[in-house]
């Protein structure tokens, strides 16, 4: 948040936040918690997708309905794995 006080924050109360504000629950980032992991599918109506995002697709906005099961192999290949960085170079939590 110090690095990107414009675009993040941590304050839950969804009613409190700017909604210019990206979310950031770093309460799920501790030992023994789980996060839903980039491409699982939701159990939801549409069956929207967990996906990687870019932060000019944050500023510009989306809907989460435009990644679903149906769009995401087409989004992977105009796109490519947005994920990708994230898990090379081998990457190390402290606990």
């Amino acid at each position: 948040m110090k690095e990107l006080p414009e675009k993040a924050t941590v304050v839950r109360s969804v009613k409190a936040r700017k909604p210019e504000h990206v979310y950031l629950d770093y309460l799920q980032n501790l030992y023994g918690k789980s996060i839903v992991a980039p491409y699982a599918i939701r159990e939801r109506k549409g069956a929207t997708v967990s996906m990687p995002v870019s932060w000019k697709e944050i500023e510009k906005g989306f809907d989460i309905g435009e990644f679903t099961l149906s769009t995401v192999r087409a989004r992977l290949k105009r796109r490519k794995d947005l994920f990708k960085g994230a898990i090379e170079g081998g990457q190390s939590l402290p606990i």
